[in-house]
């Protein structure tokens, strides 16, 4: 446990140590320090002067040249980097591929088979807004919506009564969700790049215009939702991330209206409208 307690440290004081910027003045000066932030006009900084930690800030028309990471051994001491500011505030926006975990019902011919398949692949948009108490834990919102659509050609359906028949068929489907989120959130020591999980329970919605040959349907439902996200962001510059997401998004519907009569469905029967979400985006931290 000792041996592992030295390489943890080890680790962790060589990952800050490399972490230390250069500026270099109009004037030749040279600082080994830490760039906190850059607008087009002034660069700000804090370093060490006369055994005290300052920040400060120069014009941008004072400095030759800037460039970070450039010292291995740091000016700074170790217990203020570790420290340092956190970003308080998230705001995400991301967009990918979806994919429904609902079943294919068994027995049916290729061509309704192909169909239901069409119908678990589609897409998703979401944003999250989050505000972190301190640099682990956080609360947000989160909206997400969903869209998938599929056309069938000559399914096979029964009439309920020992019939059947073959109709067209065409589905345009969103699902909608809005709830809030607990956030937990592990920045990496030097990079500020971030692991984020957060879970989120709220509002869930669906929507499904059908077209039955030529009979319009509308089909809606509301539940409670929950969504699990597991999520990396990668630094691009001082408050902007590109981020990776995987989530699953989990609820079923068990009340419907289908063109405003509400139908319960058979005990034990869910709609399922659960579904995995794979993210890409930007997010913006402040």
């Amino acid at each position: 446990m000792k041996k592992l307690g030295i390489i943890i440290l080890v680790l962790i004081v060589g990952q800050v140590a490399v972490s230390q910027d250069l500026i270099v003045t109009r004037t030749d000066d040279s600082l080994n320090c830490k760039i906190t932030d850059i607008k087009p006009d002034y660069i700000f900084f804090t370093l060490m002067s006369n055994r005290e930690i300052k920040k400060s800030v120069l014009p941008m028309g004072d400095v030759k040249i800037y460039q970070r990471n450039f010292y291995y051994k740091s000016e700074l001491p170790i217990e203020y980097l570790a420290a340092r500011e956190y970003p308080k505030f998230r705001i995400a926006i991301r967009g990918g591929y979806s994919y429904l975990f609902a079943k294919i019902p068994p027995n049916l011919e290729d061509n309704a088979v192909d169909y239901f398949k069409s119908l678990k692949s589609g897409f998703h948009f979401g944003a999250d807004v989050n505000y972190f108490f301190n640099k682990t834990f956080g609360i947000g919102l989160k909206f997400s919506l969903f869209k998938t659509k599929a056309n069938g050609q000559n399914i096979l359906f029964d009439d309920g009564q020992g019939g059947s028949f073959r109709v067209n068929i065409s589905d345009d489907r969103t699902d909608f969700l809005v709830g809030p989120s607990f956030i937990v959130r592990v920045l990496a020591p030097v990079t500020k790049n971030a692991f984020i999980a957060g879970a989120t329970m709220g509002y869930f919605s669906y929507n499904d215009n059908v077209l039955i040959g030529n009979i319009p349907a509308i089909v809606k439902g509301s539940t409670l939702g929950m969504v699990l996200d597991l999520g990396y962001d990668l630094r691009l510059s001082d408050d902007f991330s590109l981020l990776f997401a995987m989530s699953v998004t989990l609820g079923g519907l068990t009340v419907a209206t289908i063109n405003g009569q509400t139908i319960e469905l058979p005990e034990g029967e869910v709609e399922s409208m659960s579904r995995i979400d794979l993210s890409i985006g930007f997010s913006f931290n402040k």
